[in-house]
């Protein structure tokens, strides 16, 4: 016989810190359990809810999705594990309604009935294809947040442009399965320096497929919200990124710092002392960690786990990875021409050589991706040198005439 879950317990004392609990996280599908006990993520788990100013429990069952070790504790954290129920909301609010009467979920977490449909944060791989380009290679993207109507989606150097019907296939969360489905591009989120930092696709859904849409948009938006519970987040500029790194690979083994500033958004993930992904819009590595680490302000999340949205790239030490982007950042000055005129498109002059040789690799490497009529801001994020370096270079070439800007 199958040995039976853990059993994990959460007491309410009161009707008013139960009825908050409720219309926050368990009427969506998921509760937040103190705890140092260790559990590992996919544990199965029971939950015993004791409504002790009543003299009820209602027993649970549901899987870990998230966990904070004790030792996370020294970061602001409440040590414990994030579950999802393993039943239907819709079946979790009818077990809770006789103890809940006429309370309702809270607004934020519905939605309020300020949109049409309300939107769900959600990091899910994505993939997106230019509608008719059958010979273009899918863009992989995450998604940001997700609803029944559309998804917003971080996207690379080279935005797709707003009226632009587009393909996309979103993968769940648990990886097991995919949803097929046609949308056009309706806006751009822009940071200050004027790269498109996200699109957001209104979805095309069919008559006949709403009820498959509409059931894998709330299957995403009770695991997320699930895993959501017991963040850790804050402001950057009260610690600084470099030493939030540090001291979260210093208490886990592994973990996800994702970063906000503006409406960009980068991820940093690490395991066992490497890092194992860094991106932020187009660029990756050293070079995506140099600009996070060069922000003044903004937020960051951490969850002890790796991103499952983001595809892993070579492990690198990570005090080797945070010296080669700090010195990045000590010389990234004069960058004006990326900041300037980060979706202008290249042009190849090849006659200005008169027959001369690029004078290194990155010369040549700006030349070859100005043959494709790449964007400056794409050709800095794809060559590996640092942004002063990259732009240094392209402004000799067209200094020299080798390649022209079409601002």
């Amino acid at each position: 016989m199958p040995e039976p879950p853990q059993m994990l317990r959460i007491e309410f004392a009161s009707q008013e810190h139960f009825l908050e609990e409720y219309a926050l996280n368990i009427s969506n599908g998921g509760i937040f359990v103190a705890t140092e006990d260790h559990f590992e993520v996919h544990d199965e788990v029971g939950v015993q809810v004791a409504l002790t100013y009543c003299q009820k429990r209602i027993s649970l069952v549901g899987e870990v999705v998230h966990r904070v070790s004790p030792e996370l504790a020294t970061n602001g954290a409440e040590p414990g594990v994030a579950v999802q129920l393993s039943v239907p909301v819709g079946t979790i609010r009818a077990s809770f309604q006789p103890f809940v009467g006429d309370a309702q979920p809270s607004e934020s977490a519905t939605g309020g009935g300020r949109r049409n449909a309300s939107r769900t944060l959600a990091r899910l791989r994505a993939r997106v294809r230019i509608a008719g380009e059958r010979s273009a290679e899918d863009l992989e993207v995450h998604t940001r947040n997700l609803s029944s109507a559309g998804v917003l989606v971080s996207i690379g150097s080279e935005p797709i442009a707003v009226g632009q019907a587009v393909s996309l296939v979103l993968t769940h969360p648990n990886g097991d399965r995919e949803l097929d489905i046609d949308g056009t591009v309706v806006r751009h989120l822009e940071a200050s320096n004027g790269r498109v930092a996200a699109c957001g696709i209104a979805f095309h859904v069919a008559a006949h497929n709403r009820a498959s849409v509409s059931t894998f948009v709330e299957e995403v938006r009770t695991l997320e919200h699930s895993r959501g519970l017991g963040l850790i987040t804050g402001p950057i500029e009260d610690v600084g990124l470099e030493r939030l790194i540090a001291s979260f690979a210093a208490c886990s083994p592994r973990g996800t710092l994702t970063v906000f500033s503006e409406v960009e958004e980068g991820m940093i993930s690490f395991h066992d002392g490497a890092l194992q992904i860094a991106s932020l819009g187009g660029a990756t590595g050293a070079k995506a960690l140099a600009r996070m680490l060069a922000w003044d302000e903004g937020r960051f999340e951490f969850r002890a786990e790796i991103d499952r949205s983001a595809v892993s790239g070579a492990a690198m030490p990570l005090e080797e990875a945070i010296a080669q982007a700090r010195d990045f950042v000590d010389r990234d000055t004069g960058i004006e021409l990326l900041r300037r005129a980060p979706n202008a498109r290249l042009c190849l002059a090849p006659e200005a050589f008169q027959g001369d040789p690029p004078e290194n690799k990155t010369e040549r490497a700006i030349l070859d991706l100005a043959a494709v009529g790449m964007t400056v801001g794409k050709v800095v994020d794809v060559i590996p040198d640092s942004d002063a370096v990259v732009c240094a270079v392209l402004r000799g070439l067209v200094q020299r005439g080798a390649v022209t800007i079409e601002e």
